[in-house]
């Protein structure tokens, strides 16, 4: 039975994604439409888990906390496998995608392959909006619309 660290492995080397590997926290930079951003595979073999996060690309600043907030709100509610999440200790926004994997013998790469590409997807439609809620003085509601119109 294949052990889920290997599957990462394997399934980072088959699409020949480049990687670091530090103590089973993987981190793979993503090329989307718009901009490059790292993401992070954290491997938790004790209990079966992988959690992979996108990272955005800029820290958000304190003063952008609370209309991030309110878009991250926002976006949460339509996500369905994932979050956004911000720490506001130094200003990282990222997305989270989680899988726990049961024993038994079958394909976790195919499983690998839908919590890495749901959280790239995510990040790559949504990349936008909060580049324009950070770098723009746009309010609210003027962000909301701008997400329906990249969708």
């Amino acid at each position: 039975m294949m052990k889920i660290r290997e599957a990462v492995v394997d399934y980072l080397e088959e699409k020949k994604w480049p990687y670091i590997d530090k103590e089973n926290i993987f981190k793979v930079d993503v090329e989307g439409d718009d901009c490059v951003w790292q993401s992070f595979i954290n491997v938790e073999e004790d209990i079966e888990s992988v959690v992979y996060y996108g990272v955005f690309p800029n820290r958000v600043p304190e003063e952008k906390f609370d209309m991030i907030e309110a878009v991250i709100g926002s976006l949460n509610l339509g996500f369905k496998f994932g979050n956004f999440e911000l720490n506001k200790q130094g200003g990282e926004l990222r997305y989270k995608t989680y899988q726990m994997f049961p024993e038994g013998d079958y394909d976790k790469k195919m499983f690998l392959e839908n919590l890495f590409l749901s959280n790239i997807y995510a990040m790559d439609q949504t990349i936008g909006v909060l580049q324009k809620s950070i770098f723009t003085d746009m309010n609210i509601e003027e962000l909301i619309v701008a997400l329906d119109q990249s969708k």
